[in-house]
């Protein structure tokens, strides 16, 4: 008994780890930056502003994010400021 629930133990890692290993090999930087580009898109479209996913940029970010994605619009005052970690998760930082 105790044999096979190590067996399934020892699958079901195995499973995990491929599913882990497989998302982060197939995450790309410009996956994440239009996910942000697009997010900054709705909301200046929300507020009546013309807007274009080219107003973004990215760069490497420092401490544990992988990218700091900045979205200025053309004549607009409010600056997007975009973190992205390493599992591609999107946080808007500003403004709120």
């Amino acid at each position: 008994m105790v044999r096979i629930m190590v067996i399934a133990l020892a699958g079901l890692m195995i499973v995990l780890g491929l599913r882990v290993g497989w998302y982060v090999i197939t995450r790309s930087e410009t996956d994440a930056i239009t996910r942000a580009a697009e997010d900054y898109v709705r909301m200046e479209r929300q507020m009546g502003q013309d807007a274009s996913m080219t107003d973004c940029s990215a760069r490497p970010a420092p401490g544990l994010a992988w990218l700091s994605v900045i979205c200025r619009p053309r004549g607009g005052a409010q600056t997007y400021r975009y973190s992205v970690d390493q599992w591609g998760r999107t946080t808007r930082l500003s403004p709120r």
